[in-house]
């Protein structure tokens, strides 16, 4: 097995974790690094449907497919809604 450098206190960070969970460390890290990945792949993959859906949006106001949003009559309307649904404190 190849060793990998870990620095003195995210051993330290693993090693309380394997030991609240009752597992050795070896399984502690591997699970550690499994969950950071796959957030890591989820984060990609949102970026990137982000990403598509914004050149979508923009290729279809470019093209007249989407109406422009007016940024005065946009504040009016939320102003209007806040009035008719005021928020209650406490």
């Amino acid at each position: 097995m190849e060793s990998i450098p870990i620095s003195a206190p995210r051993k330290a960070q693993l090693e309380s974790l394997a030991q609240q969970e009752g597992r050795d460390l070896v399984a502690a890290v591997d699970d550690v690094l499994a969950l950071g990945l796959e957030q890591q792949q989820a984060l990609v993959h949102e970026q990137e449907e982000l990403s598509e859906m914004l050149n979508r949006r923009y290729d279809d106001a470019v093209n007249g497919k989407a109406a422009l949003v007016d940024p005065v009559g946009a504040r009016r309307e939320l102003a209007a809604r806040h009035a008719v649904y005021p928020h209650k404190n406490g």
